[in-house]
């Protein structure tokens, strides 16, 4: 059978099931007892070429016997065996040496995806980060489903679906399939699962329905609970919101004003958990406000293509320019206006564009402009690149990194950015000015001025209070970072940075004596190996996107079922347009928000952005970023500085070249690459 000189049958066994495949035989091997045992071809009497080799007791006493040595060893066993005289002789029995790189096919499938989270959690993310962040995304899906009318003994039923979030090589993803459990849990779901699907905005539906513990309630009941919840929310947000601000202010206050080393280690951990308490598990007005802005965002879109007031999809991206109150922009304004100040300042001047950060950092505190700029890092200091991740480095940990910012700007020259209020301002007057010409019935107006001006509100909502997330993690930063240096101080760990590579779990044990390990040096040393290897650009990432199969960490991939190569046909891609615009000039490769100097007149492409990129956005003609949605933070911040944006642009970065001549629309989401004469271009 080996040398494949007979054919051999076949039977598959998969718990009660058997599926054989008889083969067409014609020869047996058997012995040939003129030669002393020796074997010989023999003909196979006709009669028995279709006959099965094994009966069906035979191969149960082979199934019985195979399961057992594979109990009996602990593993899955290739196992060789004979039957002779009625008797089954084991003859040879091994480790199946090809399981070790195959993944379970009979396992759990799960969808892993990063497609919104990458924004927030780029790049690796370190062990303190994923195990803070996995904690608040499970208890903020509570959250949600709470306000959603679940009931809550039906989600401590349904407790590991709340489990949103993994950790593949080093880099944050979500479980699409407990997302899927979890939005099958909500009413009104049995009764419209398609609805639910668009409105929460499922990308791909799995092909094998979750399953979950259901409730046992009327689904008719539940539906109505829904209503009556999402009526009084509404209604109720803006009490909610304003009760939001007043306990954030209460709970954040004393530990941004207060010096932490002046709290013992046991102090810093009973304060965690009471920031925990106050605030990451009371966070229904954030939920809340965001699932308004997505329903009403949709609705407003809707109603402009249903009743006909615009035909090219960007009306209501137009309608959303210029709301003003935007805390993200407040950042811009505020470098934008010390950047003028030193720009005509006869001493300040020269400092920033002939020395370098330390010296003008050392300089500083004798001009009066210093004070703004401490004023500056008190309000924003912990807005930056990955400002959600602990690990990160800030502007108030840092302060030469915003002196880099300052410089970039200074080299311009004094910018003033009333001409993007102009810009935006004049898109919302057009765009209002085409609603009310084409839209004459009275009922119509009200419920679209009413739709349009809740989209407004809860998008701005939306933004503002992104940044009240940031000063929440900034003040866990800060808890651990003192963790880490009452912990270097004392010799437990090498450098007080060193705190990342432990788990929350890990840290707090050592301080409340619950650790199962003391020795973290060990540890930390392995993780931070680890880590290096999966942010070595010599390490492929995992896909944005992939299925795994049984146990996650073993023998899975991570990559892309679809591994073709990228291929531009032509010279258009087309992505997002977020705020309307044409503008030709020659674009710039981003991949750190330092690079801002090289961006005068150039349109600024990047990967993704943050709340930390906003800097950059008013020294660039436009923006293209690969990845976002219409809600996500670089297009709201467009929208409302009147900059020409197109997000989500599929592959963007693969196929572009740094410095090539390009044109955007930001209005219909088409980017033209004008050097390209129409070639197909490819990239793996």
């Amino acid at each position: 059978m080996v040398s494949g000189l007979l054919e051999a049958d076949t039977f598959t066994v998969l718990g009660e099931a058997v599926h054989a495949e008889i083969a067409h035989k014609t020869q047996w091997m058997g012995f040939n007892t003129e030669k002393g045992q020796s074997t010989q071809l023999l003909p196979l009497p006709e009669e028995k070429q279709a006959v099965a080799s094994l009966n069906e007791a035979q191969l149960q006493a082979v199934v019985a016997k195979v399961k057992a040595i594979s109990r009996h060893f602990g593993k899955p066993q290739d196992v060789e065996w004979a039957i002779a005289n009625g008797t089954l002789y084991i003859l040879q029995s091994r480790p199946v040496t090809t399981l070790g790189s195959l993944p379970d096919s009979s396992g759990v499938k799960v969808l892993w995806d990063n497609a919104n989270i990458v924004e927030s959690y780029a790049g690796v993310t370190t062990p303190l980060t994923f195990s803070f962040i996995q904690v608040v995304y499970t208890e903020v899906y509570k959250q949600f489903c709470e306000i959603m009318g679940v009931e809550s003994s039906l989600i401590e039923e349904n407790a590991s679906v709340f489990q949103m979030l993994g950790l593949i090589q080093g880099r944050v993803y979500y479980n699409l399939l407990n997302w899927y459990k979890m939005l099958s849990l909500l009413p009104g779901y049995a009764i419209n699962a398609a609805f639910m699907e668009q409105m929460m905005g499922v990308a791909e539906k799995l092909t094998i329905p979750p399953t979950v513990v259901v409730s046992q309630r009327n689904k008719y009941v539940r539906l109505a609970t829904l209503v009556s919840k999402l009526v009084g929310n509404l209604f109720g947000l803006p009490k909610a919101i304003k009760q939001f601000y007043a306990l954030l202010n209460e709970t954040l206050t004393p530990y941004e004003t207060t010096d932490l080393l002046l709290k013992k280690p046991d102090e810093l951990v009973a304060g965690y958990f009471q920031l925990e308490a106050k605030l990451m598990k009371r966070w229904q007005a954030p939920l809340v406000n965001d699932f308004y802005a997505m329903i009403f965002y949709g609705v407003l879109k809707k109603l402009i293509s249903q009743w006909q007031i615009d035909d090219k999809g960007t009306l209501q991206n137009d309608l959303l320019t210029g709301e003003g109150d935007i805390i993200s922009t407040e950042p811009i304004k505020r470098i934008r206006a010390l950047a003028n100040q030193l720009c005509e300042d006869a001493v300040l001047h020269p400092l920033f564009l002939n020395e370098e950060e330390p010296t003008i950092l050392s300089q500083l505190p004798q001009h009066p402009i210093y004070t703004q700029l401490q004023a500056y890092i008190h309000l924003f200091g912990n807005r930056c690149m990955g400002e959600l991740k602990l690990e990160t480095i800030t502007y108030k940990e840092n302060p030469l990194m915003l002196i880099t910012l300052l410089k970039s700007y200074v080299k311009q020259g004094v910018v003033s950015l009333e001409h993007h209020h102009v810009r935006e301002q004049k898109i919302r007057q057009e765009a209002e000015a085409l609603v009310a010409q084409k839209l004459n019935n009275p009922l119509k107006k009200w419920v679209f001025q009413f739709v349009l001006g809740q989209t407004r509100m809860r998008v701005k909502n939306r933004e503002n209070l992104r940044f009240e997330r940031t000063r929440l993690f900034g003040t866990v930063r800060d808890i651990f970072l003192t963790l880490g240096k009452y912990f270097y101080a004392e010799g437990i760990i090498d450098h007080a940075k060193d705190i990342f590579y432990l788990t929350k779990s890990e840290i707090f044990a050592y301080v409340d004596g619950t650790a199962v390990s003391v020795q973290l040096k060990p540890l930390i040393a392995l993780r931070k190996a680890a880590f290096e290897q999966y942010a070595s650009e010599e390490t492929p990432p995992p896909a944005d996107r992939f299925y795994t199969l049984g146990m996650v960490y073993h023998a899975n991939a991570f990559k892309n079922a679809n591994t073709s190569s990228i291929t531009l046909e032509g010279d258009s891609m087309k992505g997002i347009g977020c705020c309307p615009g044409v503008v030709r000039a020659r674009i710039k490769i981003v991949k750190h928000p330092n690079q801002a100097q090289a961006l005068e007149g150039c349109i600024m492409v990047a990967e993704r952005t943050d709340p930390g990129w906003v800097p950059l956005f008013p020294i660039s003609q436009g923006i293209l970023v690969e990845r976002g949605s219409i809600l996500s933070h670089s297009a709201i911040v467009a929208r409302e500085m009147g900059i020409p944006a197109i997000v989500g642009i599929p592959n963007l970065l693969a196929l572009v070249i740094d410095g090539e001549l390009v044109e955007m629309d930001g209005a219909t989401g088409v980017l033209r690459l004008l050097e390209r004469q129409g070639e197909i271009i490819h990239a793996e």
